[in-house]
């Protein structure tokens, strides 16, 4: 940024980073790299939205007849819940990635730090991923 503050504009960043991870520390590490980053290029009018990681549903074509409104969340992991692909650690992925962003937020006083939550929304909904061969 080599902008003055008269001329420079708000930067929007949209991001997620959960799904290329295989281990817990490499997820933390990839975290805290990012987050040094941001705080030396970041300016205090910049808005930072992260995404939640979302796994597929294992066995999603076999069709096991649970109604949208009886999927909870204990139902896809006792549904769907695998080791494939690691997506059983998605869950502390997120938990991680809302502690360091609201560690941004509250320790470095950047209040433009969204933490977007679709993991609820699309776990629940087998039927609401977009490819026909991976859902």
């Amino acid at each position: 940024y080599n902008a003055t503050p008269a001329t420079r504009q708000k930067t929007l960043l949209i991001l997620n980073q959960g799904a290329h991870f295989h281990s817990i520390g490499s997820f933390t590490r990839s975290m805290d790299q990012f987050i040094d980053l941001y705080h030396s290029i970041a300016h205090p009018d910049d808005l930072l939205f992260f995404r939640s990681a979302v796994p597929g549903h294992k066995g999603c074509f076999d069709h096991k007849n649970v109604s949208i409104p009886d999927m909870t969340h204990d139902n896809f992991l006792e549904l769907h819940a695998t080791n494939d692909y690691d997506w059983n650690l998605f869950d502390e992925y997120n938990t991680i990635a809302k502690q360091k962003l609201e560690q941004i937020r509250l320790v470095n006083g950047m209040q433009h730090v969204y933490y977007l939550n679709v993991y609820n929304m699309t776990v629940l909904r087998h039927d609401a991923h977009v490819s026909a061969n991976d859902c």
